[in-house]
């Protein structure tokens, strides 16, 4: 049987940011799965205008101190942003590798979207706005791409309007010019395609409970290690600094892309003895990198660990995430917050 193309939209990312996993699944029920360069640009966009409004808020709030206080920016907005920025890109570059859909930049190619725009052609919204610039980038960069590359079949998945109101007139568009077949869905659609396995693994009860008491120790002692870091202190005696902070928990699902992604870090960092926890840990913004790195030995170790369990007791695997979530979120500092209460009249 032939296989089909998986292609999704910007908000699809954002319901499913475990990725890892996203791929792995789709590849196991046969589709090939491909994301649009103009999708990964906008999620970039998205992160660096976060990043730019933390700097905004960080100015404002120098102004208010400035009679009794300083505060120094130690890494200034263009390296913040140029960080996220390739960093994004090379992770997305990673886990797709060729199946990167790209967009043309040329006059040529404006010129076709400006002219969709005037007459309103699909995925342009119709009601009097400019609305769908982005989703017309995305569209005629899928229209080029399958014309000459790629499968016969496409399942392309949204929850854009733009896409979902317009979906018979766009794959008779898609049809016409690439003599293959598009179906539009709503980003839903993914759900429904591990449904079956989902109704398969609920149906799966464990006899009796294994004595797992030597493995509490060992995924403690392991996973401990990817957060701290033993260093010597300036008299010699050892001490323990943390690898990574955070300014948000993380939960079971975030730890299942980790560990997910581990064996693909690890290769990445093949010969490097240690690695800012940022670049491993890092789904968004929520990673601080401590003062020490993540060694990668450490990262072996816990490779290791994790590909055990997944093969001896697969039943508890999503037990496993969340251990690994609470022990991550020992690293996490609460924000300071001053309620109106707590002012002074």
């Amino acid at each position: 049987m032939s296989k089909k193309a998986f292609v999704f939209d910007t908000n699809f990312i954002i319901q499913n940011y475990n990725l890892n996993d996203v791929v792995k699944n789709l590849n196991e029920k046969g589709f090939v799965v491909y994301i649009t360069q103009v999708a990964i640009d906008e999620r970039i966009a998205q992160e660096c205008i976060k990043q730019r409004a933390k700097y905004d808020k960080l100015e404002s709030f120098k102004k208010e101190v400035e009679g009794f206080a300083s505060i120094t920016i130690t890494e200034p907005y263009e390296k913040t942003e140029k960080l996220y920025k390739e960093g994004m890109q090379k992770k997305y570059e990673t886990l797709f590798g060729a199946n990167i859909i790209p967009f043309d930049r040329s006059e040529k190619n404006f010129n076709r979207i400006l002219q969709r725009a005037y007459m309103k052609v699909p995925p342009f919204i119709t009601s009097g706005t400019d609305k769908g610039f982005k989703d017309s980038l995305m569209w005629l960069s899928i229209l080029d791409f399958f014309s000459s590359n790629g499968e016969d079949e496409v399942v392309f998945v949204s929850n854009d309007n733009g896409f979902k109101e317009n979906s018979e007139r766009l794959c008779t568009e898609f049809r016409d010019t690439t003599s293959k077949i598009i179906e539009i869905k709503d980003n839903s659609y993914y759900k429904t395609i591990l449904d079956s396995d989902a109704v398969k693994k609920e149906n799966v009860k464990p006899n009796s409970l294994p004595d797992v008491s030597q493995l509490r120790k060992r995924i403690r002692s392991v996973l401990e290690s990817l957060c701290w870091c033993e260093v010597e202190d300036s008299w010699g005696q050892p001490e323990f600094i943390r690898t990574f902070t955070l300014t948000e928990k993380v939960d079971a699902d975030y730890m299942e892309a980790i560990m997910n992604g581990l064996k693909r870090d690890i290769s990445t960092h093949l010969f490097d003895e240690s690695v800012p926890a940022f670049n491993i840990f890092a789904l968004d913004d929520r990673v601080v990198n401590g003062n020490a790195n993540v060694s990668v030995a450490d990262m072996e170790a816990a490779n290791k660990l994790f590909e055990e369990i997944k093969e001896q007791y697969p039943e508890y695997i999503k037990q496993f995430y969340s251990t690994a979530a609470n022990i991550f979120n020992e690293g996490y500092i609460e924000p300071v917050e001053v309620n109106d209460d707590d002012l002074p009249f």
